[in-house]
């Protein structure tokens, strides 16, 4: 009776596809899952819009609010809502100011005299940049830090600066070839997909003029997605956490991944697809700091339209080949003074941590529990740090560039090293990935759908088919895998995604009504059926967009107001309820709010929390 399921769920206006299978799992353990293929245009019923402009509108809401936070001590420095993905806190003001001085020193070396921001946010590159230009155009989608900058400028008139609000892939207005830099940087990890952003390049391509360049900074990287979420769930557990559920957080919290993360690949094959791309150049972050913004990010640089050059194209010397190590290179560069010295697969050592983490996580020996590996773990094995290369270069008469293009999981990196006295310095033309690299983006849209949608797809389906009809579980792909004639290869379904808790830990059920709004909440955004009053949100794949969406619906179906910094201090159900009943009374009427809150009954508390969106979404 396969076809009688798929039939339910295919009829479905947000399914484009629909397969039911039987996930064989061993002896005694076979269950029935249905793939759901989404449809492309895929709406919200209770919102009537697509959910590629509810994901958008979502990210909207939240920096419209982020930016109407408290003014900070330096206005031109505003570094609002930059936090930390491990503690909820603040990024300290000195890694923000290192993040803030690698692109602007990469862009005033270009002196760019007309340039355009897509996503110009609170400044942090405008007022370091803008002075030197003619003319500066910011735009940005959120209303409020197009106010805020108004205002600061005119405190701090820079009469060159033009602003309008627009979303980044209407570029409409803007006279074809009339900037020399166009910036799009920290704003692609908040579009949702990669035929997004490739839109928005190709729109932002054609309004720079030959042999400008386009920058596109802060891309967070797919080939480092799992050790980054590797080392955040370790932080984020508890010492009892078993290796086995924390391997389970993991994978939650990677099908919960609401940001764009792109593979290098994505831009090296630019020049294919739009031919104004003469050369691009992926390079990891300047930063003294190890901070998620300098391991797990890159920038990227597309020249435009430049006449046919020569390119440097130097003999790559194999760095663990030749077991090389920073003073070998040292010594190599100050007894044989060569023009060019070139390195490939230099290991990254502001990874080595990370990647201890996940290599624990894939095997079977060793600590048992998070607890114990956290003492058991040695300091990283031996790389090299990207900026003791640069450091190394400024100490000798060469200058340095380094290159991730090609990087994967382990997270190597290429270095060009060119002696400053090079009479003709070329650019380098950086080796690309060999073979295929797919996928080369994520999809943000598909926690979405599986919060949204599956749930009424389970809904639909208990309503219509007896209950040894219903699946196990409901995995949203991409795409069904085909034969080479056509047909569904049902051999290459991947393993589907069966709802657990975390392994060694007994379900107990909230047991006050605070507790229970608290657990409605946390399903709801979490897209897991049921929360207990010890589970722990990050430990269920909660993140920070998660985070916020948890305030925003406590919010509006009950007015109280949930502080950022409570969930990470408070991660269980009964520590967050606990802490909101002792938080002092700052707003009016908190503690009249959770004693009526108390009294509500289910009904009333389903009502309200039907009644208040996942996020307050703009009209269309």
């Amino acid at each position: 009776e396969l076809g009688e399921v798929e039939a339910v769920v295919g009829r479905h206006p947000a399914v484009g596809q629909a397969v039911a299978a039987i996930w064989d799992g061993g002896e005694a353990d076979q269950r029935l899952v249905v793939y759901v293929v989404p449809r492309a245009e895929a709406q919200l019923p209770d919102a009537g819009m697509p959910l590629q402009f509810v994901q958008v509108s979502q990210w909207q809401s939240v920096w419209d609010e982020t930016y109407r936070q408290a003014l900070p001590p330096d206005p031109t420095f505003n570094i609002v809502g930059w936090n930390s993905s491990y503690t909820g806190l603040p990024l300290p003001a000195e890694v923000m100011r290192e993040w803030v001085a690698d692109p602007v020193e990469r862009i005033l070396a270009l002196q760019p005299q007309q340039v355009l921001e897509i996503g110009c946010g609170t400044g942090l590159l405008l007022f370091p940049i803008a002075p030197h230009t003619q003319r500066y155009c910011g735009v940005d989608f959120s209303q409020a830090a197009l106010d805020y900058l108004a205002d600061q400028l005119r405190q701090q008139p820079l009469p060159q600066v033009q602003l309008s609000r627009r979303p980044a892939d209407d570029l409409g207005g803007f006279e074809p070839q009339s900037f020399d830099v166009v910036i799009l940087n920290s704003v692609a990890q908040y579009f949702p997909s990669s035929a997004y952003l490739q839109r928005v390049i190709a729109g932002a391509v054609a309004l720079v003029r030959p042999g400008g360049r386009l920058f596109i900074g802060d891309v967070r990287s797919l080939p480092l997605l799992e050790t980054f979420h590797a080392g955040l769930a370790l932080h984020q557990a508890s010492p009892g956490q078993t290796r086995s559920a924390l391997r389970q957080s993991l994978q939650q919290r990677l099908a919960q991944e609401e940001e764009l993360a792109l593979d290098p690949a994505f831009f090296t094959q630019l020049p294919a697809l739009l031919p104004r791309v003469s050369a691009v150049a992926v390079l990891p972050r300047r930063g003294r700091a190890h901070s998620e913004l300098t391991q797990f990010r890159y920038q990227v640089l597309l020249t435009i339209e430049l006449p046919d050059q020569p390119h440097l194209e130097p003999a790559w010397r194999d760095w663990e080949a030749e077991q090389l190590d920073l003073a070998q290179v040292r010594q190599l560069l100050a007894t044989t003074a060569p023009s060019v010295l070139a390195l490939s697969g230099v290991p990254n050592a502001r990874l080595a941590a990370e990647r201890a983490v996940l290599a624990w996580l894939a095997g079977d020996s060793g600590p048992a529990t998070v607890g114990a590996f956290r003492a058991a773990h040695q300091p990283a094995p031996p790389g090299v740090d990207p900026t003791d290369l640069w450091a190394l270069a400024a100490q000798l008469p060469y200058a340095v560039e380094l290159g991730w293009g090609r990087h994967t999981a382990d997270g190597r990196f290429d270095a060009v090293l060119v002696r400053r006295d090079n009479p003709q310095p070329a650019p380098v033309r950086w080796p690309v990935a060999s073979g295929s690299r797919a996928p080369l983006a994520n999809d943000p849209l598909r926690a979405a759908y599986l919060r949204r949608i599956v749930p009424e797809l389970r809904a639909r389906l208990q309503e219509q088919l007896p209950a040894y009809m219903l699946p196990a579980a409901i995995s949203v792909v991409s795409a069904l895998p085909r034969t080479p004639n056509g047909k569904l290869d049902r051999q290459a379904l991947q393993p589907p995604e069966f709802a657990q808790r975390p392994a060694a830990r007994a379900f107990v059920p909230p047991q006050t009504a605070l507790e229970q709004v608290l657990a409605q909440i946390w399903a709801g955004v979490l897209a897991v059926e049921h929360v207990g009053r010890h589970d722990n949100f990050f430990e269920l794949g909660g993140h920070s967009l998660l985070v916020i969406q948890v305030i925003v619906r406590l919010r509006e179906a009950f007015q109280v107001e949930l502080p950022f910094r409570a969930l990470f201090s408070h991660p269980t159900l009964a520590a967050l309820s606990a802490a909101l009943l002792a938080l002092p009374a700052p707003v009016e009427r908190r503690a009249e709010i959770l004693l009526q809150l108390a009294q509500l009954s289910d009904a009333e508390v389903e009502a309200r929390l039907t009644r208040a969106p996942a996020a307050p979404l703009p009209t269309p």
